[in-house]
């Protein structure tokens, strides 16, 4: 391993390395120099700021400003320099890197050197829990039996003004026990000792999410000190339960680096635990945020650096999680009750309203009734984002996407054989894909599977983004529309059909608009239009506008805009344009689905089908669950309420297609002249109404679906071809009239709709579409697919 030896005994002056120059291992430092004037201390900072301070000026500028520092403590930004030749080396780093620290140094650290440390928590390694001792001795194999703990009750904002301390080393080895206990005993800082180093650990680990929730009950209304009391012993509790699960003793966790940690960590203002749990509460608490115009100047020029500012809360809210995760996986590996924890995790991770770790404080038992009914916390919406451009989310979009594949092996593993796929394609090919990427895009593809994976994965991504991003206006929005709204009007003007008079719309719309407008101002809001066209979203924004309602991005099939100034004009008008046939391809996939989650999560109104493709036969499609995933993730990421507002369309007509069998038709504006269509608004859908639901999206999707159902509108000919298909494409003009009053009664539609107008104008209809024709008092059918796609439309 290439160790280097080093002598002991005769050695006048020795050597101490504390790896970490934060408060707590400062501190540390300053204690074991000033208490050993023999010791040559040295500290390694990841900050070349602060081994500057260090070095000149014996101070901790960045941490302890106020402390001098002995001069026996120098620091360097070399981790290798700092513990060659040391007889101790102290881990002082966060947990999250201990591990790999350890691993730098491995091949550095001397023959028979004492190894202690500070940092409390667990280390994942390989997808796998470890516990700090653990990690340590499987990444530096030597200096397995001479790993100490050193924990205890001890706020370095304490300790460093030689406040009285206790401490508790735990070490396998005695000798590497006294050695610890020996350089950091002093007047006022005591060493205790034992050789249970899972016991102590374990306190000083488990006290730190308790320490979080009484931060955050000391912050939620009517908490106070009572409950902080019941939290105490039931944190302890569950700390003994883990304990032994974990093999270590209670004695042990009932002392100070246990018991004593948790009340002075919990309790203390010093506690940056403590601390961490009262932002969270105050987050939890406001309700909602908006953009100032200082923020909306510098989007023009800075927008990541305004999104970053936005998103402080999501990144607490992942440093929480990341404090009590490998718990609850630890607990559920062994089977263990841990409600308050859990309880804790649930606020953390899945953003469940506070009255659940109340409540769970206050009767642990009753944790799994109280979880089924406690709802995700929302707060209002962000206000200020409505009108940002979609080119100003493409920096955090792309960059989402890209931590999801660092941290997601299957999906990367999925991109690149997608990559080989699209590489193997023969040229020509019917199911060639390689005529959907530009040239750009096959090169950087091909260069997935080499070394530089991690560069051309991120330059694809920039040029997915790229893609997809619409350029809203505000201004060319509402000339865009406006001059399509006028057309429609002047359209129905000089035609007068379906019943229109001058200036009047071909689009009829219904729905409670005013509770629309309400949700808006409090919720995100995604619109969800039933696809009935490939234009859908042409008459949904038409109709949005008419009832003032915020203009909102659409999804646009990038197969029915050709010709770059129409591409231009839909993006300014709030378009993002979306490759269909490209939605196999997981990496364009997930930056579709991530930039959809950004603009919601950002407060700007999204609207796209959950069915993503029309249907061809009138029915209503499989909703793509996957792609609607993202709304529901969206909501556990930011917790501001999302609305669902389901939309139905129903055409008086099948929609044009002038394209190729199964292709959409090029855009052409005969979609908003030659149709006529009713438009319904649904109530909104709250999301977090249903977040207490043990299948959420399942819920959420099944009350959409039920919605569309329920407000779609049949016109007449829809109810006539339907009683045509299920009487066998055939009926006797005489018996017309009694199969459309016993059809209307059967499914209680006498109230809707007369039997007169079924038969009249369902009987015009289909003979002047050429669906059917009257040959000797009996009309028969003989465009079967044409009359079941209308008569589909009917939903009983």
């Amino acid at each position: 391993m290439g160790l280097t030896k080093i002598s002991y005994g005769t050695e006048k002056r020795r050597s101490v390395a504390i790896l970490g120059a934060g408060s707590w291992g400062t501190s540390v430092a300053k204690v074991i120099a000033e208490n050993n004037s023999n010791i040559d201390l040295i500290m390694w900072a990841y900050e070349k700021s602060v081994v500057k301070t260090i070095n000149e000026q014996h101070k901790n500028n960045q941490y302890l400003p106020d402390i001098a520092l002995p001069t026996n403590i120098t620091a360097t930004g070399n981790m290798k320099d700092a513990v060659s030749g040391a007889q101790i080396i102290i881990l002082a780093t966060p947990s999250k890197v201990a591990y790999d620290t350890c691993l730098k140094i491995r091949k550095n650290v001397p023959e028979g050197a004492h190894f202690g440390f500070l940092s409390k928590g667990f280390c994942r390694i390989e997808n796998k829990i470890y516990t700090m001792s653990e990690a340590i001795a499987r990444a530096i194999p030597d200096v397995k039996g001479r790993i100490a703990a050193i924990y205890g009750p001890s706020h370095a904002e304490e300790v460093c003004r030689g406040f009285h301390t206790c401490l508790m080393v735990a070490a396998e080895s005695e000798v590497t026990r006294n050695a610890i206990s020996e350089i950091i005993t002093c007047g006022y800082v005591e060493c205790r000792q034992t050789d249970d180093v899972r016991g102590v650990e374990l306190g000083g680990t488990l006290k730190n999410p308790a320490a979080i929730a009484a931060g955050i009950l000391s912050v939620l209304p009517k908490c106070g000190d009572n409950l902080a009391g019941a939290l105490m012993a039931e944190a302890l509790k569950e700390m003994l339960v883990l304990s032994n699960a974990l093999n270590a003793r209670n004695e042990t966790v009932i002392d100070i680096a246990g018991l004593g940690d948790l009340i002075a960590t919990s309790l203390s203002d010093h506690s940056r635990n403590r601390k961490f749990g009262k932002d969270i509460a105050r987050q939890i608490l406001r309700t909602g945020s908006s953009v100032n115009m200082y923020d909306r100047l510098v989007m023009r020029f800075r927008p990541e650096y305004v999104l970053e500012k936005m998103s402080k809360r999501l990144n607490y809210l992942a440093e929480g999680a990341y404090a009590i995760e490998p718990l609850i996986e630890l607990a559920r590996e062994r089977g263990i009750t841990i409600p308050v924890y859990r309880s804790l995790y649930e606020i953390l991770l899945n953003n469940k309203e506070p009255r659940l770790l109340i409540e769970t404080v206050k009767n642990p038992e009753r944790f799994e009734e109280i979880y089924r009914e406690t709802k995700i916390h929302v707060t209002r919406k962000k206000r200020g984002m409505e009108r940002a451009r979609g080119t100003f989310f493409r920096s955090v979009t792309a960059k989402a996407v890209e931590e999801k594949i660092n941290s997601d092996m299957f999906l990367k593993q999925e991109i690149l054989r997608w990559a080989e796929a699209v590489r193997a394609a023969s040229p020509g090919d019917a199911s060639d894909l390689k005529c959907e990427y530009s040239p750009a895009e096959l090169s950087l593809l091909g260069g997935l599977g080499t070394e530089d994976f991690g560069k051309n994965i991120s330059a694809l991504l920039s040029l997915y983004v790229k893609s997809v991003t619409d350029r809203f206006s505000f201004p060319v929005s509402r000339l865009y529309f406006a001059v399509l709204r006028f057309g429609n009007y002047m359209g129905n003007a000089l035609k007068r059909e379906y019943g229109k008079g001058l200036f009047r719309s071909n689009i009829s719309i219904s729905g409670d608009v005013a509770a629309i407008r309400k949700t808006i101002r409090t919720s995100n809001v995604v619109y969800l239009p039933i696809a009935r066209d490939e234009y859908d979203f042409l008459f949904v924004s038409l109709a949005l506008r008419r009832m003032r309602l915020l203009a909102p991005r659409f999804m646009v099939n990038a197969e029915i805009v050709r010709g770059w100034f129409r591409r231009m004009m839909l993006r300014l008008a709030g378009g993002f344009i979306v490759n269909m046939r490209k939605l196999e391809d997981p990496l364009y996939r997930e930056v579709v689905k991530s930039y959809i989650s950004m603009m919601i999560r950002y407060g700007v109104p999204v609207m796209f089908s959950p069915e993503l493709v029309p249907s061809q036969d009138g029915t209503i499609q499989a909703v793509q669950e996957d792609f609607f995933s993202v709304v529901i993730e969206t909501l556990y990421q930011s917790t501001e309420e999302i609305a669902l507002v389901p939309i139905t369309l129903s055409y008086y007509e099948k929609p044009f297609h002038e394209g190729a069998e199964g292709v959409p038709g090029s855009f052409t504006y005969r979609r908003v002249f030659d149709n006529s269509l009713k438009l319904h608004f649904s109530e909104p859908l709250l999301v977090s109404e249903y977040s207490h639901s043990a299948h959420f999206q399942k819920r959420v999707l099944d009350i959409l679906r039920q919605r569309w159902l329920r407000d779609m509108y049949s016109y007449p000919h829809h109810i006539f071809c339907r009683i045509l298909s299920e009487n066998g494409y055939e009926i006797r003009t005489a018996e017309g009239k009694k199969l459309v009053k016993r059809f209307l009664q059967m499914h209680k539609l006498e109230l809707s709709v007369r039997h007169r107008d079924v038969l009249r104008k369902g009987m015009e209809f289909v003979v002047r579409h050429d669906i059917g024709t009257v040959e000797n008092k009996v009309l028969r059918v003989s465009d079967r697919d044409l009359c079941d796609y209308y008569g589909n439309q009917v939903y009983l």
